[in-house]
């Protein structure tokens, strides 16, 4: 039973391959705009104004009541972990991507059956859309 659940898996393999393959094609191709400035910004990275974590979220909660700070924190973490390059930093947007897109295939596996959760895997990693997103900061 175990090596049957593996070889389900395997399915799934090629396709967050192919995603992460479009998907990091473009990561250093444009540079930063307007909403990854922003992004750098919010989450405090060099060369903005550096603060420590606790005075960071409180500044991005009175600033955005209504936006989670989760992003931006996240970002932090993942900056300070492998640095603050444009490269280092849309490496987060795919690395994300990955797991939405397994996450996708869990649901519906879960929710209908095997074929449901790798179609909807599929049409997920061909989005354009998607593949768009998985290299914005």
């Amino acid at each position: 039973m175990r090596t049957l659940r593996q070889r389900e898996w395997l399915w799934l393999v090629p396709i967050l391959l192919i995603a992460a393959g479009l998907a990091i094609r473009l990561l250093n191709f444009d540079l930063l705009w307007g909403d990854e400035v922003l992004s750098y910004d919010h989450a405090n990275l060099p060369p903005y104004s550096q603060v420590d974590l606790w005075a960071q979220l409180q500044r991005l909660i009175e600033r955005f009541p209504t936006q989670s700070p989760a992003y931006f924190v996240l970002l932090k973490l993942w900056g300070g972990l492998v640095g603050v390059e444009r490269l280092a930093i849309r490496s987060l947007s795919v690395l994300l991507g990955m797991v939405v897109i397994a996450m996708t295939y869990r649901l519906g596996t879960t929710m209908v059956n095997k074929r449901v959760g790798l179609y909807a895997a599929v049409v997920l990693a061909g989005s354009t859309l998607m593949i768009y997103y998985m290299h914005e900061a």
